[in-house]
């Protein structure tokens, strides 16, 4: 499992996508009130955010001493709480800490001149910027992502009211007759646009909405390259619109005490 970075100029993109991945958390649950820090190997969460984020993440390739003691100091803050690490190079073995390995992510990039894709004409895709548009899209972003209700108590509990604020961060709704029928973010920092939370209601999905809203969060980085991570049923998705893997991830989860 071990991946110490590369000279191909591939290391230097996923630091970047790891810095950025970093950024949009840090973003997102600071607006709630939370404790955030990060050293030159990690970021972290001291306290327990919504139901879609990480714990912390890794933020140098290979297996340096200092990240394990961060993880460790990490583990007894949160305690009883379980949480979630991406280790952006899949350089750690976590096991030793009480970590079980889970899924394996690739990182995927898009060049700044991408093909051309028509968006379909009944889709009209649009910037949140009002708290009421937030509130859609936190609830489309529940539904398309198929996450029960009960996940959350009242609205604005997983992308806070004021982090909309954040200029660095764009978040798309794409309707139809009105509706919403999917949902992207984009996150522009560290020279590039990382793509996050691209996803379609049920009732909705196989029209192509989803290529749309990846390519309007893509378009936010303004010929920045954009990297995500790909679900295993997307990953063919990205590849047709020019993604390409560079690279892989490995997620720890510590399960609650």
């Amino acid at each position: 499992m071990m991946n110490n970075g590369t000279n191909d100029g591939t290391d230097d993109l996923i630091r970047a996508g790891a810095a950025n991945w970093a950024d949009w958390h840090e973003s997102q649950l600071m607006a709630h009130g939370l404790r955030c820090t990060r050293s030159e190997t990690l970021w972290r969460c001291w306290e327990p955010g919504g139901v879609i984020y990480l714990g912390a993440i890794t933020l140098i390739p290979g297996d340096p001493y200092a990240l394990y003691v961060e993880i460790e100091r990490l583990v007894e803050a949160r305690k009883p709480a379980g949480f979630v690490v991406a280790d952006c190079w899949a350089s750690l073995d976590l096991s030793r800490l009480g970590f079980e390995a889970t899924d394996v992510e690739p990182w995927y990039i898009s060049p700044p001149v991408e093909p051309p894709f028509v968006t379909p004409d009944e889709l009209r895709i649009e910037q949140v910027s009002t708290l009421s548009a937030l509130r859609e899209f936190e609830a489309a972003s529940l539904k398309g992502f198929d996450i029960p209700e009960t996940a959350t108590s009242a609205p604005f509990q997983i992308h806070a009211e004021s982090s909309i604020e954040d200029q660095n961060l764009r978040c798309y709704i794409g309707r139809v007759d009105g509706e919403p029928a999917s949902v992207s973010m984009a996150y522009v920092s560290n020279g590039i646009v990382g793509v996050y939370g691209v996803a379609t209601l049920p009732e909705y999905r196989r029209r192509g909405y989803a290529q749309a809203l990846t390519r309007a969060a893509v378009q936010s980085g303004l010929g920045l390259p954009a990297l995500l991570q790909p679900s295993p049923m997307a990953e063919s998705m990205y590849q047709r619109m020019g993604f390409y893997e560079i690279g892989r991830l490995q997620m720890w989860s510590l399960p609650s005490a």
